[in-house]
């Protein structure tokens, strides 16, 4: 849960808290660049970035393993 809000503030900050660094400096340049071409764009990828987390939080949480680049969409389901 704590990842998936700290994106509201900060979409890369669940990302990095979860330990996948890189991706989460990738949404934060992700997101700067969608927030100046358009400010809807830049929210709904805010939104995606707090699905993704709290998705990969829950894995975390039910004792599953998520790599690096893992997205919501790509972890194996059990």
């Amino acid at each position: 849960m704590v990842a998936a809000l700290s994106v509201i503030p900060f979409p890369w900050l669940g990302q990095m808290f979860l330990g996948q660094t890189a991706k989460g400096f990738t949404m934060l340049i992700i997101t700067c660049v969608l927030a100046l071409v358009n400010i809807g764009f830049g929210l709904l990828f805010v939104l995606l970035s707090a699905v993704d987390a709290y998705c990969l939080a829950k894995v975390l949480h039910d004792g599953g393993s998520i790599r690096p680049w893992d997205f919501f969409w790509s972890v194996p389901k059990s």
